[in-house]
């Protein structure tokens, strides 16, 4: 279940802009976060998408990732960019620019990140 203060922030930074990271040390909850929120707003996206750790280290390896959905193989950036989408990526490498993540997004796209790296920018769970 997501505490409704953190759906509040993760709602109101997603409003401001596409990409927001969770950021904190292991065990913190940023997962859990993540998904509970993808659970709650699921019917806000056409898709929503989960990337386990480790699978892509770089903007490049998204572009190249397939997703498969009801039998057809999708490009994630091609969705990202056409429709409604929430892509979660696990324990996010730091090399994954929010910059670059954000110049993917089309008007109703949404990327969260959880990462142990906190940045300037990065939402840390209370």
């Amino acid at each position: 279940m997501l505490r409704a203060d953190v759906d509040r922030e993760l709602s109101r930074r997603l409003g401001l802009t596409p990409v927001v990271a969770i950021a904190g040390m292991p065990g913190l909850g940023k997962s859990h976060a993540a998904a509970a929120f993808a659970e709650k707003h699921g019917d806000d996206y056409d898709v929503v998408a989960w990337l386990k750790p480790g699978e892509i280290k770089q903007i490049e390896d998204l572009k190249s990732l397939p997703l498969v959905r009801a039998g057809e193989t999708r490009n994630i950036t091609a969705l990202l960019k056409t429709r409604a989408c929430l892509l979660v990526i696990d324990d996010a490498d730091p090399g994954l620019a929010t910059g670059q993540l954000s110049a993917l997004c089309g008007p109703r796209s949404h990327v969260i990140l959880t990462q142990r790296q906190r940045g300037a920018d990065t939402f840390d769970l209370p």
